[in-house]
């Protein structure tokens, strides 16, 4: 039954190729559509159940409580690029590359050793200066160390998230995500409908239950493709991650971007505006994820043809751009109609979070196909734009005009983006 479904999915997939690119399907394109159902299969069914947790949690903490949870998430996703300073970025990116097949297991072994160190350090440093960070940033003592913890656990996730599709391990990796979000959504339920707690940060214990498993599932996973720890391979990772470490600073800028939000315009409406964002950025983070997880080491195998992969994106994502519209905003609707009447309705923001998602995940896109071998400008690019983000919230002070500049910011450095690739191609 498995494989008959997935003979018609194939056959659909290949009718929407000649559709979308105007001619046959390659056998790179077949096993990269081969990986991606199964990514497809385990980010819908976990991204459905988070889903379903997202609105639970939006309806029973409210727009203050989901704000500060929001708040605490956007410090805690800042966190996690000074504790892996690129090293995720930089592992997959030779993990996945043909030129490095020999060295994988001493490149895995190292770069995980790399990031726990960092932790180990930043984690002593943050610790020294508790106090300082505390009232610098008005955290209360919970909040920072929660903040620190959920941290950590986030970091170790995408970290182990990257090794198991580097190693190719898409079938098994979709699974445990499915456990992960099973395990969330239970622990949500037990927390707040069982015990009757209300406080905002057991929504984010009930997440970390989900992502420790994930971990431990991961590391067992991947266990047996560990090798010696190479000092030869912290210079060669270090000479990629150099550049990612600038743009660790660009990452943990764009991550207070919730946290800004609710210092300048006020928890309640980071609330609802988290409430929106979530909406809207959920099913194209999900499905984005989903892509990226096959795409991106799929692209490194294939980077001497990324003029070919550029265009293709570049038709991909002008045909879907209306359906995405038409579509992410009756689910945006749906999703703050659930989520009851302490969400404002608001038309234009059912409008504007779809387009700026869209945006976003293209920018993104786009900045990973310059990661590959122009790492310099895509660091420089992002902290650029993510800059510029920050400073419109803290000038505008207003969500709306925030996200019309959102999306002109995005729309003009994905231009930028792709002026450079084509200078590149221009080159070969």
């Amino acid at each position: 039954m498995i494989s008959n479904a997935k003979k018609k999915l194939m056959t659909i997939a290949e009718s929407l190729h000649r559709r979308v690119f105007g001619h046959e399907m390659s056998e790179e394109m077949r096993k990269f559509l081969g990986n991606l159902s199964w990514s497809f299969f385990g980010g819908i069914i976990a991204s459905g159940v988070m889903l379903i947790v997202t609105i639970l949690a939006g309806k029973k903490l409210g727009p203050e409580g989901f704000g500060q949870y929001n708040s605490l998430l956007s410090f805690a996703t800042a966190m996690t690029f000074l504790f892996l300073l690129g090293n995720d970025t930089g592992s997959v990116r030779y993990l996945s590359d043909r030129e490095h097949q020999n060295k994988k297991g001493e490149i895995l072994t190292t770069s995980l050793i790399m990031v726990l160190m960092q932790a180990l350090i930043f984690g002593l440093l943050l610790f020294l200066f508790f106090d300082f960070i505390k009232h610098k940033f008005s955290f209360d003592d919970s909040f920072l160390f929660l903040g620190l913890v959920f941290s950590l656990l986030l970091s170790l996730k995408s970290l182990l998230d990257g090794y198991l599709r580097s190693f190719h391990l898409i079938k098994k990796q979709s699974i445990v995500r499915i456990v992960d979000s099973l395990l969330v959504i239970v622990s949500f339920l037990f927390f707040y409908y069982y015990l009757g707690r209300t406080e905002y940060y057991f929504y984010a214990v009930s997440i970390s239950i989900g992502v420790t498993t994930f971990i431990v599932l991961g590391f067992i996973l991947i266990s047996n493709n560990f090798a010696k720890f190479s000092f030869a391979q912290v210079k060669f990772l270090f000479n990629y991650n150099k550049f990612l470490i600038f743009g660790s600073i660009a990452g943990f800028v764009m991550s207070l971007e919730r946290y800004f939000i609710g210092k300048y315009i006020g928890t309640y409406e980071l609330g609802i505006y988290s409430a929106y964002y979530v909406a809207s950025f959920l099913i194209i983070s999900n499905l984005g994820g989903i892509f990226m997880n096959v795409f991106w080491p799929a692209a490194i195998k294939e980077k001497n043809n990324l003029k070919v992969i550029l265009d293709k994106l570049n038709s991909l994502f002008l045909k879907s751009f209306p359906f995405w519209i038409l579509f992410n905003s009756i689910f945006v609707f749906a999703v703050i109609f659930f989520m009851g009447k302490n969400y404002a309705f608001n038309s234009l923001y059912v409008i504007l979070f779809p387009i700026s998602s869209f945006v976003a995940f293209s920018f993104s896109t786009f900045i990973s196909v310059l990661n590959i071998d122009r790492i310099k400008e895509s660091v420089v690019i992002s902290f650029f734009c993510y800059f510029i983000l920050l400073i419109l919230i803290a000038t505008l002070q207003n969500i709306m005009y925030y996200l019309v500049g959102q999306i002109f910011i995005y729309l003009i450095f994905s231009w930028i983006v792709q002026k450079r690739l084509n200078i590149s191609f221009m080159k070969i």
